[in-house]
């Protein structure tokens, strides 16, 4: 948890998001398809969710301190995933962190094509940078 603590404070800086706040939660394939179906409507479980509170620049220009929002990550799907990608458990928690981030940040791979490719651009570069803190 303490690498993760770690990653998320430089990912921040690097997305040039100050004073905030965010809230992540480990959890399972049962808990989060219900979260995934109370909120989205879609009963299946699923890698990352993202909850958006206040945008980045909401109480910024005055010092005080945001609630960027919540990241829920499921640890079962991780390991499924690092296993079919090759990865290790703390290179998919990196990219599943990054992506509930960008997703935090306003990112939306879901509008269209462009947001995607923008989206999966700007997952690179922050996965490329945090490799470089290894």
């Amino acid at each position: 948890m303490k690498r993760l603590r770690k990653d998320t404070e430089y990912l921040l800086r690097l997305l040039g998001i100050h004073n905030t706040e965010v809230s992540i939660l480990l959890t399972n394939d049962k808990k989060i398809k219900d979260l995934n179906r109370m909120y989205r409507h879609k009963n299946t479980t699923t890698d990352v969710l993202s909850f958006p509170m206040d945008k980045p620049s909401d109480h910024t220009e005055h010092g005080e301190q945001t609630l960027l929002g919540d990241i829920v990550i499921n640890v079962h799907m991780a390991k499924r995933l690092g296993s079919e990608r090759g990865w290790d458990g703390h290179a998919i928690m990196r990219q599943l962190l990054i992506h509930g981030l960008l997703h935090l940040a306003g990112y939306d791979h879901e509008k269209n094509s462009y947001q995607r490719r923008k989206m999966y651009a700007k997952e690179n570069q922050l996965l490329n940078a945090l490799s470089q803190l290894d």
